[in-house]
């Protein structure tokens, strides 16, 4: 008997508020929103949902990274990648 082929997800896009919000990127719906107001990630209506792009979403956790870097000279710096 074959065993069944594993399902393979596809990277995904854009997220809605609520699976932002579990991506632990954000604290609180009203800071997702906040950050939304200022510009610092992309998002559109879909019908009645919003949804955040996930390459802004990236875009803005590697900003939060970098000031954070800033801030903090003596934390430890990521591995430069291969």
């Amino acid at each position: 008997m074959k065993s069944p082929k594993p399902v393979v997800q596809p990277e995904r896009l854009a997220y809605t508020v609520n699976q932002t919000l579990g991506t632990g990127a954000f604290p609180t719906r009203n800071k997702l929103y906040d950050a939304i107001t200022r510009g610092d990630v992309v998002s559109w209506k879909d019908g009645r949902s919003r949804m955040i792009s996930a390459e802004s979403l990236r875009e803005y956790v590697r900003r939060r990274e970098r000031r954070a870097r800033e801030e903090d000279p003596g934390r430890p710096r990521e591995p430069a990648a291969a």
